[in-house]
């Protein structure tokens, strides 16, 4: 399974989707993850090395979210759930202040590289992407 890393959001701006057939209300956010994130069906099957099927695995949709004691059961377990997951994929909102820029150029620095160059970015987009909301969550460490 593909186990999904994310921040809620505003918890009281909800969407409707279908789920198994039945319909599941989830957060702005989380919607904008799975419209991105099912828009690279194909590169989680090519990652996957499986035929387009895979499973992900949402809190919001995993967790019974209206059962406290569910809910404290399965949140004692999040290390676990992130730590056998096949593929983790973060989430971590939309292109913004140069996100995408500044992620290009981190890839274009192969970490293998062994050229002892040392990396400069523009520190206003690190730092932009650093206060996202996704960092400063608490479970960023098990995910």
């Amino acid at each position: 399974y593909v186990a999904l890393s994310y921040t809620w959001g505003d918890a009281t701006s909800r969407r409707e989707i279908t789920v198994n057939g039945k319909p599941a209300y989830i957060t702005e956010n989380l919607h904008a993850a799975l419209t991105h994130i099912l828009g690279l069906k194909g590169l989680l099957s090519a990652l996957i090395k499986e035929s387009c099927k895979y499973y992900l695995w949402i809190d919001a949709l995993c967790i019974n979210q209206q059962d406290p004691a569910e809910k404290f059961v399965q949140v004692a377990n999040m290390r676990d759930v992130f730590a056998n997951a096949q593929w983790v994929v973060a989430w971590m909102g939309p292109a913004a202040d140069g996100s995408d820029e500044l992620l290009r150029d981190i890839n274009a620095h192969s970490p293998s590289s062994d050229s002892g160059e040392q990396m400069q970015f523009p520190p206003a987009e690190l730092q932009a992407f650093f206060s996202r909301e996704w960092f400063s969550r608490m479970w960023i460490l098990q995910e």
